[in-house]
């Protein structure tokens, strides 16, 4: 009795886990979703990050200075 009672009750958690996942617009296993994400992606890509400067060498670059004003010359 015990067990017949297991297995029905194991099939209804899949039916109604298999309702739900229909319900949800995933065909079995939920990979429709990742598809439809996925198209989503290809039609608004978003944009590309930024461009990363490397430690080290954005270590060593020299910091901005304004141009200095040209010497006066002289006249011979």
């Amino acid at each position: 009795m015990g067990s017949s009672f297991f297995f029905k009750f194991l099939i209804l958690l899949l039916w109604i886990a298999s309702t739900l996942s229909l319900q949800s617009g995933a065909r079995v296993y939920g990979d429709t979703k990742f598809r439809i994400h996925a198209d989503n992606h290809k039609r608004n890509p978003s944009p590309p990050p930024p461009p990363r400067k490397d430690p080290i060498l954005h270590h060593f670059e020299p910091s901005y200075e304004p141009p200095r004003p040209a010497p006066p010359q002289r006249r011979l």
